[in-house]
């Protein structure tokens, strides 16, 4: 197919024709599709919920139960919207660790930085959105977010004062918070992802996979793309109907809950900054992501003798985190763990 002489601004971010090796799913783990349906499933939600909630400290825990046990299907847009949130950070990380591996990051420099602050603001407005709700365990999660954002060097206080509006998190938190997870977020991610796709297309996008062979986008991708999408949409709304979406009771500011604990994405940091803040907080999680941004500049990144090195120390960087956070999840009562990890530090 030959592309038309002035190509319409869709054109500019999706392919007109593709490799025949691009279809298939080892290609690109079809972690990037996946992510786009599933931010265009977080954009409708969030509108419909958006109509029913109060963004104050005295109105957020009650609108929020009125909509889960009051609102027609309010439970279930809840579940699907929550859901959908943190399955855009699952496929996220995929769609990072695909980027890596094959070391798409040195030939496309600039979309994989893109990509980069693309995750941070979903990691932004996974966070932003588990605290809405102002009950018990997001206001709990909010004060160990707020802890542990407080340990940063020199911009601790400042994090604190954007994110809550304060020092700590109060009342006024609920407000900013809301105003975050309703403009900032969503505005970046629209740009963001706008400017991901665009540039990735400009690299040679799916027309660049290492195959001569080309096929029309219509009907071969775009009815792979239907596909996906109709699975992503079954899977969101078939857990929506199959597990209940329920409130916990409101926060209670003067008896703290035991254990606090932050969202479970943020569990293997507060696990990390239980044994020491400078070397949980700072240097392991800063020499990640420095490690990680860094990925395109290491030098000779296509030859073996770098990128292997490379890849271990980042695949050890990561199980330590996923064992962080397993041991964060199993802390109970007291920030204790159970037997057999009992003799497991205890942190501070």
């Amino acid at each position: 197919m030959t592309p038309p002489a002035h190509p319409s601004f869709l054109a500019h971010l999706h392919p007109q024709q593709v490799t025949v090796r691009a279809l298939g799913v080892s290609a690109t783990w079809v972690a990037g599709l996946v992510a786009l349906v599933l931010l265009v499933v977080l954009a409708v939600t969030g509108i419909l919920l958006s109509l029913h909630y109060i963004p104050s400290a005295a109105g957020a825990h009650a609108s929020v139960t009125t909509l889960t046990y009051a609102v027609p299907f309010g439970a279930p847009l809840r579940r699907v919207h929550r859901l959908a949130s943190e399955l855009l950070l699952v496929t996220t990380c995929l769609h990072l660790v695909r980027t890596v591996l094959v070391a798409s990051a040195y030939e496309r420099r600039v979309s994989y930085w893109v990509g980069l602050a693309l995750g941070l603001v979903v990691l932004l407005g996974a966070w932003t959105g588990y605290i809405l709700p102002w009950d018990e365990t997001a206001f709990w999660g909010a004060r160990v977010s707020s802890q542990l954002a407080g340990q940063l060097p020199l911009v601790g206080e400042a994090v604190c004062r954007l994110l809550f509006g304060a020092r700590d998190v109060g009342p006024a938190s609920v407000s900013r918070v809301h105003a975050l997870h309703t403009t900032l977020v969503p505005m970046s991610l629209l740009v963001l992802s706008v400017a991901h796709l665009w540039r990735v297309r400009r690299d040679g996008g799916l027309a660049a996979s290492g195959s001569r062979e080309l096929v029309d986008t219509r009907p071969h991708l775009l009815t792979r793309e239907l596909f996906v999408a109709l699975v992503v949409l079954i899977v969101l709304l078939s857990s929506a109907l199959l597990v209940p979406s329920t409130v916990g009771p409101a926060a209670d500011l003067h008896r703290g809950a035991n254990p606090e604990k932050a969202p479970w994405y943020f569990l293997g940091l507060q696990e990390m900054v239980s044994y020491g803040a400078p070397t949980g907080g700072l240097v392991y999680l800063g020499s990640f992501s420095l490690l990680l941004i860094s990925v395109p500049w290491i030098a000779h990144w296509r030859q073996r003798a770098w990128r292997t090195p490379l890849l271990v120390l980042l695949g050890i960087l990561a199980l330590g985190l996923a064992w962080f956070t397993l041991l964060g999840a199993l802390r109970g009562v007291d920030w204790l763990l159970p037997w057999p990890l009992a003799g497991v530090a205890r942190g501070a």
